[in-house]
């Protein structure tokens, strides 16, 4: 066991080889595509999987936080087991972990991005653009300019995905107010490959009005550090029976006689009333 520190979080992980049937992908995923992974395949199969995926023990299953494409290689190579990082995280904190590591990839088109920082902020409330920020690494400004190519209209966010326009440009594209103009300098910056420098000077000489309102900065959120050593040791115990308790669950599907599945759920339960007791203890006792 070990500790990873993400950001002001501290968690409690675990080194596991996890049987490939125990995996799901996580409904909190950043990234919508997850693209054609033969050449990743081909340089596991040459090389081996050198950075292990991260998981965390969910309803019976381990959910993938952090490496879903290498997970998806190892899939197609027909991997039994799969190296992974076990580690007890919340929601908001998974979809951290999984966007700061897609963007550090670099994996995310500047859209997907977008709508990432707008489910984060927006639809799942878990806090402000300048919160969000400081979790991944970027200016909330960087944020803030991302979320403006959502009010682009569909024709505009299609070449931005396929790469034919730059985030820069479009972003630069985003401010102008004139829906008309918008699209009649997009085609220009599509034709004559105009820049970002460009627009900006065609809009000024022109006198179009851009849109200077910001875009919305929700509710921010606190969250306190965890220091307690004693904490750490319950959380690590812990972690270390939900990852039995899921190894027991497959077992208990696999298992023929009744006998042996009594066994089994009977093991079950009191791994379970283990974990009430030390987090019962975690309340009244660590706090």
């Amino acid at each position: 066991m070990a500790r990873h520190r993400a950001g002001e979080f501290s968690y409690v992980t675990a080194y596991e080889e996890l049987e490939m049937s125990l995996l799901l992908p996580s409904p909190f995923q950043p990234r919508e595509r997850i693209g054609d992974t033969d050449e990743l395949g081909e340089s596991i199969k040459a090389s081996g999987l050198i950075e292990p995926i991260v998981v965390r023990p969910k309803a019976g299953y381990f959910e993938i936080i952090a490496g879903n494409r290498r997970y998806n290689a190892c899939r197609k190579l027909n991997f039994r087991r799969i190296p992974a990082i076990v580690v007890e995280m919340p929601d908001k904190e998974a979809y951290e972990a999984a966007l700061a590591e897609n963007l550090q990839r670099r994996t995310l088109d500047p859209i997907e991005e977008a709508e990432s920082f707008r489910r984060y902020c927006e639809e799942y409330g878990w806090g402000s653009q300048s919160e969000l920020a400081r979790h991944i690494g970027k200016s909330q400004a960087y944020v803030a300019h991302r979320l403006r190519l959502l009010a682009l209209p569909e024709s505009i966010k299609s070449v931005i995905r396929d790469g034919s326009l730059s985030a820069s440009t479009a972003e630069e594209i985003s401010w102008l107010k004139d829906s008309e103009r918008q699209r009649e300098i997009f085609e220009s910056a599509i034709r004559h490959k105009i820049t970002r420098a460009d627009i900006r000077e065609a809009a000024s000489s022109q006198g179009l009005e851009r849109n200077e309102t910001p875009a919305p900065d929700w509710l921010k959120t606190t969250q306190k550090s965890r220091k307690d050593s004693d904490a750490f040791v319950i959380d690590r115990a812990i972690l270390s029976l939900k990852v039995s308790m899921v190894r027991i669950d497959s077992l208990y599907e696999k298992a023929r006689s009744d006998a042996l599945k009594k066994v089994l759920l009977s093991k079950r339960i009191s791994v379970h009333q283990l974990i009430d007791e030390l987090l019962s203890y975690k309340r009244t006792r660590v706090g």
